[in-house]
C-alpha cells in the first residue's frame, strides 16, 4: 500500500465543506483540520504512486475553494 499526506490551503470559512467532501473519498483514511500555514491534512492510501497522484490531481485539486496543496508521498527506507 502506498501512502501520501496532502496539506491543503483553502478559502476562508470553506474548511468544513471541504473536510466533508474529502471524507467521502474512499482513499482518504484520515482528514483533519489544522491551524497554521495549511488548513487541512489528508492521509491517502492507494495501490500505487500513480493512483495517489491521480487522486490529488483529479479529485482533490479540482474541489471548489482549494487554493494550494502540498503532497508528501511516503517512501519506505
Amino acid at each position: 500500500m502506498n501512502t501520501a499526506y496532502v496539506l491543503i490551503s483553502c478559502e476562508v470559512a470553506k474548511e468544513k465543506s471541504i473536510l466533508d467532501e474529502l471524507k467521502s473519498l474512499e482513499s482518504a483514511k484520515e482528514v483533519s483540520g489544522l491551524f497554521g500555514s495549511y488548513d487541512i491534512i489528508v492521509k491517502l492510501e492507494a495501490t500505487s504512486e500513480e493512483e495517489l497522484k491521480d487522486i490529488v490531481v483529479s479529485k482533490i485539486r479540482n474541489l471548489k475553494n482549494i487554493r494550494t496543496t502540498l503532497t508528501l508521498i511516503v517512501k519506505e527506507i
